[in-house]
């Protein structure tokens, strides 16, 4: 690269917000942004990425400078600011006398964006548990007899009783409730001569 376009380049690079980079292929910054300049230039870019986006940003570098064609990629880093954030990376191959040795990354900072979209996620999981939930609802409403009182489960008829128990694992002891008892006993004293 001339030292004309290279001295443009950097005037431009430097009166811009967003984090812009100059990499070598062996991904060295040769050119960073002005707040960054002086701990930067001559440092990987890959020392800025998450670890866990490491090999995805190289395989991007990677893509770009063999492709020839501007490479897109979405990873988390500490560009500039020194806060860990969620960065969209463009990686656009610079050609110089015929050959593509270094690339310009523009990285633009995306967490809030991110953090939004996280949030819908998180919403739309909630709704669909909720769904999920109303669903098994009514997939759960039972058939009862009402003359005996059985329920049907899967084209079977079976007491509450053996249902609870086979579904639930649970014992049923038998009483009555107060309304029974009083009904009960209303029964037994209008049927039951007195002597």
């Amino acid at each position: 690269m001339d030292s004309g376009n290279a001295d443009f380049l950097r005037t431009v690079i430097e009166h811009t917000p967003e984090h812009i980079f100059v990499i070598n292929r062996k991904a060295i910054i040769t050119v960073a942004p002005k707040q960054a300049n002086k701990h930067l230039q001559k440092t990987s870019i890959l020392s800025l990425i998450g670890p866990a986006h490491v090999e995805r940003f190289r395989t991007a570098i990677s893509d770009a400078l063999q492709s020839d064609r501007p490479v897109n990629c979405d990873v988390k880093g500490t560009f500039g600011s020194g806060k860990t954030g969620w960065f969209s990376c463009r990686i656009s191959p610079i050609t110089d006398d015929g050959k593509t040795d270094t690339a310009l990354v523009f990285a633009s900072d995306i967490t809030e964006r991110r953090i939004a979209a996280l949030a819908t996620v998180g919403r739309e999981r909630q709704k669909n548990r909720s769904e999920q939930d109303r669903l098994r609802a009514v997939e759960n409403i039972l058939t009862m007899c009402a003359q005996t009182h059985k329920v049907r489960v899967q084209g079977e008829w079976m007491t509450i009783e053996a249902f609870l128990w086979k579904r639930y694992g649970f014992k049923i002891s038998h009483g009555l409730c107060p309304e029974a008892a009083t009904e009960l006993l209303k029964t037994l004293v209008t049927e039951t001569p007195c002597r």
